[in-house]
């Protein structure tokens, strides 16, 4: 049981995207490239712009019989600490259980790409004045975050 734990442990801190501080990284390109992929989301659909409080995770695996008091421990840490705040210059402070970091992020068409020591590209499921849904596959799980806006 304490090896499933450990795996999920794992698994959600890789799903809450490692990113590193990315002021080295940052270029006027990007920073253009950003701002037009932006506005195009605004007008197509409400901003990703804001701070973005998580209120639920789905991680997308059956959880193990007996363990369901230790996931539901490991969901409230999530959810309780879990902010998202992506800034109009394209930069993204990312605040969660395992600390806090910087990166830069780039919108797509429904998707979101967060960009640091590690990218990950996650789906935008849902996304409205007071509601973000992302999804992400990693590693054989297709997790759900469920945010509200600030």
């Amino acid at each position: 049981m304490k090896k499933q734990i450990y795996v999920l442990a794992m698994a959600a801190s890789l799903f809450m995207v490692s990113c590193g501080n990315s002021a080295d990284k940052g270029s006027a390109d990007t920073a253009e490239v950003t701002e037009k992929a932006l506005e195009k989301k605004v007008v197509e659909k409400a901003s990703i712009v804001g701070v973005w409080k998580m209120t639920d995770i789905d991680l997308g695996i059956e959880i193990p019989a007996g363990s369901e008091e230790e996931f539901a421990k490991i969901v409230k840490e999530m959810t309780d600490k879990t902010v998202y705040t992506f800034k109009k210059d394209g930069n993204v402070e990312l605040v969660n259980n395992l600390g806090e970091e910087s990166a830069t992020y780039t919108v797509g068409e429904e998707k979101v790409t967060i960009i640091g020591k590690n990218t990950e590209t996650m789906n935008i499921k849902e996304l409205s004045a007071t509601k973000l849904v992302l999804g992400s596959n990693v590693e054989d799980m297709n997790a759900t975050m469920f945010f509200e806006r600030r």
